[in-house]
């Protein structure tokens, strides 16, 4: 009797504090009909585009549980695929394989701040995203104005180009009136059977590092951050948005990128939106920079709106020059320095 006494007793504080635990599916489908201007190499034409409003089609898992005393333990794994249900995100085959080719990492916050551990979203990445008002097929190409802004060395995929770190340890303070420093890093030696540089190079040789400040100043809303790839690129970028009047929001930002053995580039943006109606917000936004003789450049104008709270029907007209492509991703393959394409998509995102 003792023993079945105490073994409900178990049984019950085990789901007492299972019942702390919050477990969250969440996800957005992003998926569009576009057209597209052929390219040197004769690709383009009409295609289904995912990720032109949101940037990307993911699933995410999350789970969250109180600890006590302020403390709260949390994980996170994030799968991207494309709008005919592939695995993939845009990356290589390797990446498209995995089965969480995102973010996936466990984290612990408190007073302190929070640090997580794993494979995680650069917070030089998110300080681009933030600096614009943009929407997917503007602030993922605006980032290649600043030669190619770091995501294009070290590896191969999304998993080692900058946008998502894999072997990640990143530590966020709490909030100093309203101002909090992100700090990223990875470990020298990557984690068995998945080093950070997967060639034949040393594994320390593929070292990530990056900053981001990020807070208010008055009314304008600002991020600042750097990161470095050992051996392959140091980038920085500044920016913010801000509310101009009621319904109208400004945004700009600049980014600066050196790929080791070659020149530094930079590019900036600018941006509006304004509310048209409590459901329709158009926006307005123009890239430029200093890559093959300084005249690339990227607008792109949206019309959104939102048919509920989690859904949105979109229609985006890009314009891409000297071999800046209007479409998002890599449908029209490599764009000829010389040429400009357009890219017209129209399509509906869900939030769930």
């Amino acid at each position: 009797m003792k023993k079945t006494q105490v073994a409900l007793a178990a049984l019950a504080l085990v789901a007492s504090t299972a019942a702390l635990a919050e477990v969250k599916l969440s996800g957005v489908i992003d998926i569009g009909v576009a057209s597209t201007s052929k390219n040197a190499a004769g690709n383009g034409g009409t295609y289904m585009e995912q990720g032109s409003y949101n940037d990307h089609s993911a699933i995410n898992l999350d789970v969250s549980e109180d600890l006590g005393s302020g403390l709260k333990a949390y994980a996170s794994l994030g799968m991207g695929f494309d709008a005919n249900g592939y695995n993939d995100n845009g990356g290589t085959a390797g990446q498209a394989r995995a089965q969480f080719n995102r973010q996936s990492f466990v984290g612990v916050s408190g007073d302190f701040g929070s640090i997580q551990l794993g494979k995680q979203l650069s917070p030089f990445i998110l300080s681009n995203v933030l600096m614009t008002n943009g929407v997917g097929n503007f602030y993922v190409n605006r980032m290649f104005l600043g030669g190619v802004g770091g995501l294009a060395g070290g590896g191969t995929g999304l998993n080692a180009s900058g946008f998502f770190i894999t072997n990640a340890v990143q530590y966020t303070t709490p909030s100093f009136s309203g101002w909090t420093l992100t700090a990223m890093t990875t470990t020298p030696s990557g984690t068995s059977g998945n080093a950070i540089n997967s060639g034949t190079a040393p594994a320390d040789a593929d070292r990530y590092t990056a900053y981001r400040l990020a807070g208010a100043l008055g009314p304008i809303n600002l991020t600042a951050a750097y990161q470095n790839r050992k051996n392959a690129y140091t980038s920085t970028n500044v920016g913010g948005t801000m509310q101009l009047m009621e319904g109208l929001t400004g945004s700009a930002g600049y980014l600066t990128n050196k790929n080791e053995g070659a020149d530094s580039v930079g590019s900036y943006n600018v941006g509006l939106a304004y509310a048209l109606t409590g459901s329709t917000t158009a926006s307005l936004q123009y890239a430029a920079g200093d890559r093959n003789g300084g005249n690339q450049s990227l607008t792109n104008l949206t019309i959104a709106n939102a048919l509920s709270k989690r859904t949105t029907a979109y229609a985006t007209l890009a314009r891409g020059t000297n071999g800046i492509s209007g479409a998002l991703g890599g449908f029209l393959g490599a764009v000829d320095a010389n040429s400009s394409n357009s890219t017209v998509v129209v399509g509906v995102v869900n939030s769930f």
